[in-house]
């Protein structure tokens, strides 16, 4: 289950709010599909979640200290590192009316976009360059409509219909990111359960029970 548009749009607010005209000072990428930046803003040292786990995608602010682990670092950490350490956030914004939400970043190397796709069908994490053509991306598109492969130009998601949206977060722990980070928090322990528990193994032969006493003529007595 996904975030729907009105309730990234209210964690969008959230993270704006805490990393507008701040930096980032660090990047890790603890699974596959994840990646948390630290970013030092007006209000202190804040991090930022993305997910793009199909399934369990979001974007929310988290107060968990998560790490790229030592003995297998993703492909997409060590580059993205390069283009995004020390990166000014100027401004943090929905774009396309759609699940997508763009970081206008002022880098050493020039103007960057970090981009993040949230639709359920496709999510992914985009570096883009001044002209927008895709520099980095977390994984693989999916898409067979658009062709999204780093060096190519970025193509928006194709416009579609939202259907009736029920919003679950509220901000009753204190913020909607609070919110949304402990629902998904139970959802990501079951799937890992799913991910890592064993199938049981399936049964083998039926077991044959003891072979029935042998019947021969009667021994004749010596």
């Amino acid at each position: 289950m996904t975030l729907t548009l009105t309730e990234l749009e209210a964690v969008t607010a959230e993270v704006s709010a805490a990393a507008t005209g701040g930096k980032i000072r660090g990047l890790a990428v603890p699974e596959p599909f994840v990646v948390v930046l630290t970013i030092e803003g007006p209000s202190g040292r804040r991090r930022v979640l993305f997910c793009a786990r199909p399934g369990l995608v979001r974007m929310h602010l988290t107060e968990i200290r998560l790490e790229t682990p030592r003995d297998a670092v993703p492909a997409f950490a060590e580059p993205a590192r390069r283009e995004l350490l020390g990166a000014a956030i100027e401004r943090v914004a929905n774009r396309y009316h759609d699940r997508v939400v763009a970081f206008d970043l002022n880098t050493f190397a020039g103007p960057r976009t970090l981009l993040f796709e949230g639709s359920g069908h496709h999510p992914n994490l985009y570096v883009l360059g001044e002209d927008g053509r895709i520099l980095l991306m977390l994984g693989p598109s999916h898409s067979h409509l658009r062709r999204l492969v780093p060096g190519s130009r970025y193509e928006r998601p194709l416009p579609h219909q939202e259907g009736i949206e029920a919003v679950r977060f509220l901000g009753g722990l204190g913020s909607v990111s609070a919110d949304v980070e402990a629902f998904y928090r139970a959802e990501d322990e079951r799937a890992r359960r799913r991910r890592y528990t064993p199938e049981p193994a399936p049964p083998g032969p039926p077991r044959r029970g003891p072979a029935p006493a042998r019947r021969g003529p009667p021994r004749k007595p010596r």
